[in-house]
C-alpha cells in the first residue's frame, strides 16, 4: 500500500487535495465546527492539508495539529523513554502556521512547543473547548470506510484518551474524518 501511494504523481495529489478542500468546507459538520484538529500531511502518499489549515484558520476557528511526543523516563531506567505517543497542539495563526512548525518524526511538520516564551496549548488544556473535527490520515480503507493508518497507533490512542477525557469533563463527541483520495469516499463518520 505504501508503495502505490507513493507513485501517486503530485499532480493527482494536488488536484484530489483541493477536490478535499472544496467538499470538506461545504459539510455542515465543518461549517459548524469551532474547533477542529487536522493532520500536517507528509510531502507525498496523503492529501495534502496545508490549504485546510489555512482555511480554517482564515475561518475563525481554532485549530489543532498533531506532535509525536516522548514518554518521561521512568525512575531506574537509565534515562531511556518508555514510547512515544501523540498530542495536539494550538496553532493561533495563519503566520504561526507559517513559522510555528519543526521537522518533526519522520519529517513531518508539527508545532515547536513555544510560542515565542509562552508554552503553546494544548487540547487537553483547561481553557480548550474540545473538538467539533477530528481529521486524520489514512492509507487504505474498507467497504465500510474502516481506516488503515500508517501502523503506529498513534490517532487510535489519541482518539481513546480524547473520547474518554470529553466524557469526563462533559465537551461534546467530536465527528471523525478521514481523508481519502477519492471524491465518493468522503464520508463522515462519528465513530473511530
Amino acid at each position: 500500500m505504501k508503495q502505490t501511494l507513493t507513485a501517486v504523481s503530485g499532480e493527482l495529489i494536488t488536484s484530489q487535495s483541493q477536490a478535499v478542500l472544496t467538499r470538506l468546507s461545504q459539510l455542515p459538520q465543518y461549517q459548524s465546527s469551532k474547533s477542529i484538529s487536522c493532520y500536517v500531511s507528509m510531502s507525498t502518499g496523503e492529501v495534502q492539508t496545508d490549504s485546510i489549515i489555512q482555511q480554517a484558520l482564515d475561518d475563525g476557528k481554532f485549530v489543532y495539529v498533531p506532535r509525536i511526543m516522548r514518554d518521561p523516563p521512568r525512575s531506574g531506567t537509565a534515562n531511556q523513554s518508555t514510547g512515544s505517543y501523540m498530542n495536539l497542539f494550538r496553532l493561533y495563526s495563519p503566520l504561526d502556521f507559517e513559522t510555528g512548525l519543526i521537522p518533526g518524526v519522520w519529517g513531518i511538520r508539527e508545532p515547536n512547543l513555544l510560542v515565542g516564551n509562552t508554552p503553546r496549548a494544548t487540547v487537553f488544556d483547561e481553557e480548550s473547548m474540545g473538538l467539533d473535527l477530528i481529521l486524520m490520515p489514512g492509507m487504505a480503507f474498507d467497504r465500510e470506510l474502516a481506516r488503515l493508518g500508517h501502523g503506529k497507533g498513534y490517532y487510535d490512542n489519541f482518539i481513546a484518551r480524547y473520547l474518554s477525557t470529553a466524557e469526563n469533563i462533559g465537551w461534546p463527541k467530536p465527528t471523525l474524518s478521514t481523508l481519502p483520495f477519492r471524491r465518493e469516499e468522503t464520508k463522515i463518520s462519528n465513530e473511530p
